[in-house]
């Protein structure tokens, strides 16, 4: 829900009577009302660099796409995760005006979740993210997953798991909670148990054991060697005396790990209770292994055209981005729908600039049975076009979309939960609430576990990963979260619930590595951080380090999202480093400084999937 004064927007709060999150929201919600007005935003369209206008893009971008299709070339739309039902029915005209076979429709999330899927997959036979429900959960276990902060729906998931977190209440749901870094979720957890994460499929692998022996399942074979293995006893005797009342959840990106996950659910009872196979979650679809097949292509020349998503920024955001920008090079016509002039727009032959949400009509499928709609709260700002209107425009369909939208639900949701009513009834209401509920059909929710893609995961997560020197570990923290939002200087000056750092990233490290290495322990004003440089796969980075309580002793964190323009891109004002009184801090090349720098370099790709550990750095 949307305030606005004299119609300008002034605040974002949570509709308490209608949605998934009971009106929970987080702080890159509430502080998006800021970039509405950002004025480095795109005002208009772009031609190779130059101001353009629509009918010149759509002559340009229309005459590429027809000629491509006509050859039976490559097009291929590289988007972020997708939830809304009109938006996928207007990538589906698009791909059938131009051919089936000709468009490749690729996902792509910064900090990927494609494990779960993944294992899924393997493990069930489909690639899908179940509903968790943590208020039916007694006892709570979290592998590295920050449900308060990032993971999934993590605002759905605060009201659940405050409901049982009353002493007074009739029970009260005990939390286990296993990580690297010290997390907002892991700081509310009863037991917190510190983790390297290279050492996360073992302890999974324990941790099944040790239910498999209670409960009659089949154990692995796996070196406990460094393990937790007091608490990990613990917390199986937690889980095994709330059979169909637990929840086990991971972070990890390893569909082995994921795997491993499923089969201790299974053991527990857990699907059919506190999780729904039947009830699906449809964020977080980003394929890692298509984006890694997709850069592949766009080297070799083979992709003709390329449409970039306005909620992406590749060039930026991904661990081969050198490789990335060498292929896009080499693409015949690119196109980005980005709002900023940002790292991936600059080098794209076009930028069709999106609208602002604030600024659109948009509809949404979060999850299995909910849709919900938005809807402009403002006129439009700049000469922009909503991505799904260009997409549209370029198949030759001029329709305003939110008629196309309303179009989109005539035809499916007419008769779903509006019995006895018409259409602009049904219409009427769901613009009103923002969100409409539609009962489904029970469905039998125990999925059937395939007990060799298991063994095999589980023999995979339980090999010792041998880790020389420090591991680092990346994450999204709470404000600028994967870096789409690093230019709200909101979200920069908001301090870290953990550490209280504002305005950069750091080096997060145990106090006594820090301590021993001579790292200044004591910060404030005038007690500033040392810092230190960060090499590892031949990649540095210098940042300060913060000695950090509850980090795993011989690992460091570092947070994603920050380092943006690096190339002076035209992203926003507080995306680079201001002097005391005005002006930007300049490197010795003159160039601006960037706010922190950017950890996506450190991230890795192992088997085609995202990996946000690495080992072997070196801190000097």
């Amino acid at each position: 829900m949307v305030k606005t004064r004299e119609s300008r927007h002034i605040n974002i709060k949570g509709n308490t009577e209608h949605g998934l999150n009971n009106g929970v929201l987080n702080a890159r919600i509430n502080s998006s009302v800021l970039s509405l007005y950002d004025g480095q935003r795109l005002q208009a369209p772009m031609i190779d660099g130059e101001v353009g206008e629509w009918s010149a893009v759509d002559a340009k971008v229309s005459k590429a796409l027809q000629t491509v299709a006509d050859k039976g070339g490559n097009i291929s739309l590289l988007m972020g995760t997708n939830i809304s039902p009109s938006s996928q029915r207007a990538i589906d005209n698009f791909k059938a005006k131009y051919g089936e076979d000709v468009v490749n429709v690729v996902s792509y999330d910064p900090v990927s979740l494609y494990g779960i899927r993944k294992a899924n997959e393997m493990t069930f036979g489909k690639s899908m993210i179940p509903s968790y429900d943590f208020s039916k959960a007694r006892t709570i276990v979290s592998f590295d997953a920050d449900f308060m902060n990032n993971w999934l729906l993590h605002t759905e998931y605060v009201s659940q798991y405050a409901k049982n977190r009353k002493p007074t209440g009739d029970w009260m749901s005990k939390h286990f909670h296993y990580e690297t870094s010290l997390s907002l979720t892991g700081s509310n957890a009863d037991v917190r148990v510190p983790l390297k994460a290279s050492d996360e499929g073992r302890a999974l692998v324990a941790l099944h054991n040790e239910i498999a022996s209670k409960t009659g399942g089949s154990s692995v074979s796996v070196n406990t060697d460094n393990l937790p293995m007091n608490a990990i006893k613990m917390t199986a005797d937690e889980l095994a005396s709330n059979k169909g009342r637990s929840l086990v959840i991971s972070g990890s990106n390893d569909p082995d790990n994921q795997a491993v996950v499923n089969a201790i659910n299974t053991l527990l009872g857990n699907y059919g209770n506190t999780i729904s196979t039947t009830k699906e979650i449809f964020v977080s679809q980003g394929n890692d292994s298509d984006v890694v097949a997709l850069v592949n292509d766009m080297q070799q020349g083979k992709v003709d055209v390329l449409l970039i998503g306005s909620t992406i920024n590749p060039a930026y955001s991904l661990p081969n981005s050198d490789a990335f920008r060498e292929g896009l090079s080499k693409v015949g016509t690119s196109v980005s729908f980005a709002l900023w002039q940002d790292e991936t727009a600059t080098l794209c032959n076009v930028i069709s600039p999106d609208d602002h949400y604030l600024e659109s009509w948009n509809d949404f499928y979060p999850a299995t049975g909910h849709y919900a709609l938005a809807q402009p709260t403002i006129g439009k700002l700049y000469n922009t076009r909503q991505y799904q209107e260009s997409i549209l425009a370029w198949t030759g369909d001029t329709t305003e979309y939110r008629e196309f939208i309303k179009g989109v639900w005539q035809e499916y949701m007419a008769g779903l939960g509006a019995e006895g009513l018409l259409f602009d009834d049904f219409w009427y209401n769901a613009v009103r609430n923002g969100s409409v509920d539609v009962q489904l059909p029970e469905m039998v929710d125990v999925p059937e576990l395939n007990m060799n893609a298991v063994a095999a995961s589980a023999r995979n997560a339980a090999k010792v990963k041998s880790v020389e020197g420090f591991e680092v570990i990346t994450y999204a923290n709470t404000g600028i979260g994967d870096g789409a939002h690093s230019t709200n200087p909101w979200l920069q000056e908001m301090p870290d619930p953990i550490s209280k750092v504002t305005w950069d990233n750091y080096i997060a490290m145990n106090p006594a590595d820090a301590e021993s290495m001579g790292f200044n322990m004591h910060l404030g004003q005038e007690l500033p951080a040392s810092t230190a440089t960060v090499t590892v796969n031949g990649v540095s980075e210098t940042l300060p380090v913060v000695p950090q309580p509850g980090q795993k002793k011989g690992t460091i964190g570092i947070a994603l999202g920050y380092g943006r323009g690096a190339n002076e891109e035209n992203i926003g004002k507080a995306a680079y480093r201001t002097k005391q009184y005005g002006g930007y801090d300049m490197d010795d090349d003159g160039k601006k400084i960037p706010i922190g720098t950017n950890a996506y370099r450190f991230v890795d790709v192992v088997n085609g999937y995202m990996n946000y550990f690495v080992g072997g750095a070196t801190i000097e």
